[in-house]
């Protein structure tokens, strides 16, 4: 039966409430539970109810939202129950015995929101493509050295395949790495990807080598320099010189190491972002999923307490943020110069990935802590939210509380920052690594992006499952209730967030001029940023990069607008944010 069956609207509601109050009658008269909490599910034999008319009031509930009826309902058998991992972890109560063929229904009760979402997510496959991703590497590989033989040319696989966030048509993300004189080329040739076609990276010469080959949608991404195609059963976007690239996905794969349900909560996320259409590769005003798992990041490090440490800056009374690790990567040669949108800019990859998860340990509250045996870092999160609780606020978080106008939203900084260059942007995520980079620069109206978080807590808040949110509700930028799409849920009591405050900052100069031997820069870079504040130290990275600690005279070194490149001797010198610190 459909709707059109029904002669008017209004008929159908009344059948539909009618049909609820039936069902409640049902469950609650022939319930098998034992010792059933009021939060659990409800469970009935299969045989007190015909399944089609079962699916079709669940189909039809799914048009009439605003009646706000408790359609979720699951049919299972006996053995799948006893064996879901629901049933594992105490989220379904005890029923009695019976044949494994035996089949049941189950009925969540609204209350059943968040513990019904984590059981949602703890029952999500990771696909593993590790087969699929070394066959789409070295067929580039084979590709280029073919057609390219002289040049030197390293390989990086990198993006959500590597970090185990993938589907099955997932790209896989490939970075080029060439050698100084063709990484100068790439920089010095005015418009490289068009007009030097003996070049690699010009896309007039490649492009039609891969059509040659049977390549197919192939399609040039412009802000990032990037090539995407699809050969055979591989998807594939490679780009060249992006080395910054491959250090943010070791960033989010050590995030991923240091608490359960990190890896969860961001595959989550792009699952909601996929069903519900809002990347950037399938809409324009919208964000790619790199800019979506900052985002992510960015909102489980500034919760009170934090699911997550800062690895930007794991001593937060340190203004030298040091650790006791020899190989931590904070301690290689993590600044540089890259070429993002066909010129140099400035990147500082400076994380701490010596930081290991230790559940066994005491927990740890805002920063990581040293292992009382070997002094080296641990994190164990004292905040025990479910990642249904940390699904729904994050949406509640994006939607309702953060202010876009003012603010970028970062990784680097717990949270939020100035949003400095951006202000004329709509949105602002900022790059952990390049902090003149805003993720969400595409993004043309942010109140699409909010509309559409706070129709999803709006329907998730109603009690519908996490599935039909992003597959089959319609039109959800139109639902905006925090108490639920008809306002009888409870209030909603957002989870705490953590107001870091600092007076002091610390970040790098790159690109320095050479100067001759005993000359120095200090005193006129004293000097540049007298205005602003005062510069307490500074040290030598090497004979291009200066390591800068500065304190504004505002005192507050969270809001302070620094400029994101400096003249010096006629030379671009690029300033690179690294952290903030109190003295």
């Amino acid at each position: 039966m459909t709707l059109e069956t029904y002669n008017t609207r209004a008929e159908l509601k009344a059948i539909m409430l009618a049909e609820d109050q039936s069902l409640q009658s049902i469950f609650s008269k022939h319930d098998v539970t034992l010792g059933r909490k009021s939060w659990q599910p409800s469970v009935i034999n299969a045989n007190r109810l015909n399944q089609q008319e079962v699916s079709r009031f669940i189909n039809e509930s799914r048009d009439l939202p605003e009646l706000n009826i408790n359609a979720a309902i699951e049919h299972f058998w006996y053995q799948r129950y006893v064996h879901d991992v629901r049933y594992v972890m105490g989220l379904f109560a005890d029923i009695p015995e019976m044949n494994n063929d035996v089949g049941l229904y189950v009925r969540f009760p609204r209350t059943y929101t968040a513990s019904s979402l984590t059981s949602e997510f703890m029952n999500l496959e990771h696909p593993v493509q590790t087969a699929t991703r070394q066959r789409a590497l070295e067929e580039c590989m084979m590709f280029f050295k073919e057609h390219w033989p002289s040049y030197y040319m390293k390989f990086t696989p990198y993006g959500s395949l590597v970090s185990g966030l993938g589907f099955s048509n997932s790209f896989l993300n490939i970075n080029i790495q060439l050698d100084d004189p063709d990484l100068q080329r790439l920089v010095e040739v005015p418009d490289p990807f068009e007009n030097d076609i003996t070049e690699p990276f010009c896309k007039a010469a490649s492009i039609p080598l891969f059509q040659s080959v049977g390549a197919k949608k192939i399609q040039f991404e412009e802000d990032i320099g990037s090539l995407r195609l699809k050969h055979q059963l591989h998807h594939i976007e490679y780009n060249f010189n992006k080395e910054a690239f491959t250090y943010s996905t070791n960033l989010i794969n050590h995030y991923m190491t240091l608490d359960p349900r990190v890896q969860t909560f961001l595959f989550a996320i792009k699952l909601f972002g996929r069903g519900r259409n809002i990347f950037a590769m399938q809409v324009k005003n919208g964000i790619r999923y790199y800019g979506y798992t900052i985002l992510a990041l960015a909102y489980l490090s500034q919760l009170d307490p934090p699911v997550i440490p800062n690895l930007q800056h794991v001593n937060g009374f340190s203004a030298d943020d040091t650790c006791s690790s020899s190989k931590c990567f904070s301690k290689s040669k993590y600044w540089d110069k890259v070429i993002y949108g066909n010129k140099n800019v400035g990147i500082a990859a400076r994380y701490h990935d010596c930081v290991e998860y230790n559940a066994r340990h005491p927990v740890t509250e805002y920063y990581a802590q040293g292992d009382p045996v070997n002094g080296t870092l641990y994190w164990n999160s004292k905040n025990k939210s479910s990642v249904g609780e940390l699904f729904l606020d994050f949406l509640h978080y994006y939607g309702y509380r953060f202010d876009f106008d003012n603010f970028a939203v970062s990784l680097k900084f717990n949270g939020r920052t100035a949003k400095n260059n951006w202000k004329n942007d709509a949105m602002a995520i900022e790059d952990p690594f390049m902090t003149t980079t805003n993720l969400a620069s595409a993004v043309i109206d942010s109140k699409r992006f909010t509309e559409v978080l706070r129709g999803a807590f709006s329907i998730l808040r109603s009690g519908t499952c996490f599935d039909d949110m992003c597959k089959k509700a319609s039109e959800i930028a139109r639902y905006d209730a925090q108490q639920g799409v008809c306002c009888d849920r409870p209030i909603y009591v957002p989870l705490s967030s953590w107001s870091q405050s600092a007076t002091s900052k610390a970040f790098l100069l790159i690109g320095l001029p050479k100067l001759e031997t005993d000359a120095c820069y200090c005193d006129r870079i004293k000097k540049l940023f007298s205005t602003h504040g005062r510069i307490n130290r500074m040290m030598d990275l090497d004979c291009e990069t200066k390591q800068v600690f500065f304190s504004p005279d505002t005192g507050d070194a969270t809001t302070i607008v620094l400029p994101s490149t400096i003249m010096l001797n006629g030379e671009l010198v690029h300033l690179v944010e690294l952290y903030n610190f109190t003295i």
